[in-house]
């Protein structure tokens, strides 16, 4: 089973929305539900089928699927093993922001930033450059201190370090488009 990190950009009346509201976050994040046989038969008649509130996909977030790289560079930012530790912003991807609802999405609840969470974040990975973190980077102490995923490590080292730098710069640019529309974001890990 893997745990992957999806990042969703909301807007502030859409983050205000999914705490009040914690039951929509799966749809905000995924999508609707596909509907049964049933339920398409109900939804042509008009009945049976809730409409989502419009805030909900208005505008559709944007989304980008950090997948497995989310605790390799978690740990080049902090240099933490455990998740749940290390300095905020630049530990964002394991843990601080507010908890949408309990729901387990897979590992745990969804976590939103506000837009001015965000703006700490993207000035905080705008800070980095991939030379910095690659200096970082050491396969033995990733795969001693068990960094997921274990495996990816014991590839050549210009693989994982490459693998590693080109998502830290995908999500750098994502978070900072994010910002500069003062939008917050959403981290799951599923």
């Amino acid at each position: 089973m893997s745990i992957l990190c999806t990042v969703t950009s909301a807007s502030s009346d859409q983050l205000a929305q999914l705490l009040t509201s914690p039951a929509y976050i799966a749809p905000f994040l995924f999508g609707p539900p596909p509907l049964s046989r049933w339920g398409r038969l109900w939804a042509l008649v008009g009945q049976g089928v809730s409409t989502p509130p419009p805030w909900l996909n208005a505008p559709p977030p944007e989304h980008y699927a950090l997948g497995k790289a989310w605790d390799g560079i978690r740990f080049l930012l902090t240099g933490t093993t455990n998740p749940d530790d290390g300095p905020l912003p630049e530990a964002f991807l394991g843990h601080g922001g507010d908890a949408v609802g309990t729901e387990d999405l897979g590992y745990g609840p969804a976590r939103a930033f506000s837009p001015a969470a965000t703006g700490a974040i993207a000035d905080c990975l705008a800070s980095y450059t991939p030379e910095v973190l690659e200096a970082r980077f050491d396969p033995v102490r990733f795969s001693s201190q068990h960094i997921y995923p274990g495996t990816t490590w014991h590839r050549e080292r210009s693989q994982s370090i490459g693998w590693l730098l080109d998502e830290f710069v995908r999500l750098q640019r994502f978070t900072c488009a994010v910002a500069e529309r003062n939008h917050g974001i959403i981290i799951a890990l599923v």
